[in-house]
């Protein structure tokens, strides 16, 4: 009997990394990785520890769905539902933020507290974007800021071409080649996001807003929340096609978290999170990273899915039950 091959969009990092390098198979099936290509469109080397985005994919992803299985940030994934798109998701994250720590002013801003940012321009990348709406999400629920009086500044294209958000916020896009932190730098932004944390160590210019995020954070998730970046999705008709896709796939992506958490505990993996330790995570705000499955996750995907409908960025209001296969796990 002929073993189904699978053709995975997925990044090389944190617990991927064990799918990627062959550590950790997918029971059943025969996979070939897709290997992102940069911006330019070049193919990237792939060494051992290389942390390699499957940004570049994204788009492909959500509108293609040119992979069997394929990594979306959580907003996209919901955007995808909401437009119509055939696929569903298994509750499997391979990254995750904490948007306290993605924020960065000009090292001379008086920008100092997050009511600072009212009246000022944001760099966002586009307004969907995942990291944007967990921003926008936490400055309007945590610090209760008007995101509505903030002036959200693009310099990407969204996934989706027939996405338009809500007129009620000043929305301005600037040319891709205008990079927010060289912005940042000319005066032209008072802040920006980056989904890898605050750009201090990148851009001399840069700060973050908050010196600590991690007592932030222990504000902010109390319920023991840790938001999503990205979910693991698969085309329904790849769903249909292979029997017991799903259940593979989480399975193996459980044991290769397991593995990395392991690793970094031991001191094998550095335990850089999207710009956060996992040790100091755990020792400074009580927040320790979570197991794949629907039910550990349930109440984060909830509050995303009513992020993403308050802000515009889906139209329905969805039960997470709706979007997840596998939701006895």
């Amino acid at each position: 009997m002929e073993i189904p091959r699978l053709t995975v969009a997925i990044g090389h990092r944190y617990d991927s990394l064990y799918l990627r390098n062959g550590t950790v198979k997918i029971k059943g099936f025969d996979v070939e990785y897709a290997t992102p290509p940069d911006r330019g469109g070049a193919v990237k080397a792939e060494s051992s520890e290389q942390y390699i985005a499957p940004s570049s994919m994204f788009t492909s992803i959500a509108t293609e769905a040119s992979y069997d299985i394929g990594e979306l940030p959580l907003s996209t994934y919901l955007q995808s539902v909401d437009l119509g798109k055939d696929v569903i998701a298994i509750p499997v994250f391979p990254s995750r933020i904490f948007p306290h720590n993605l924020v960065s002013v000009h090292v001379n801003s008086e920008i100092r507290y997050p009511v600072d940012l009212v009246g000022k321009r944001f760099g966002i990348g586009f307004f969907s974007k995942n990291y944007s709406v967990w921003v926008r999400g936490v400055l309007r629920h945590q610090y209760d800021i008007p995101i509505e009086k903030i002036a959200w500044i693009e310099d990407q294209t969204e996934h989706f071409p027939e996405y338009r958000p809500p007129r009620r916020y000043t929305i301005e896009k600037v040319s891709s080649d205008q990079k927010l932190a060289a912005l940042l730098e000319a005066g032209e932004i008072d802040a920006f996001a980056a989904a890898r944390g605050s750009q201090q160590g990148f851009s001399k210019h840069a700060r973050p807003l908050f010196d600590n995020p991690y007592s932030e954070i222990a504000r902010f998730s109390g319920a023991q929340l840790f938001p999503v970046n990205t979910v693991v999705t698969i085309p329904k008709k790849t769903v249909a096609r292979n029997p017991g896709i799903a259940e593979a796939v989480f399975d193996a992506f459980q044991f290769a978290l397991s593995l990395y958490l392991e690793d970094v505990t031991h001191g094998k993996r550095n335990d850089d999170h999207s710009g956060l330790s996992l040790k100091r995570l755990e020792a400074e705000a009580g927040i320790l990273f979570p197991k794949y499955g629907f039910h550990a996750n349930r109440e984060t995907i909830k509050l995303m899915v009513q992020y993403c409908f308050e802000q515009g960025v889906i139209s329905k209001l969805f039960d997470p039950e709706e979007l997840f296969l596998l939701t006895d796990t």
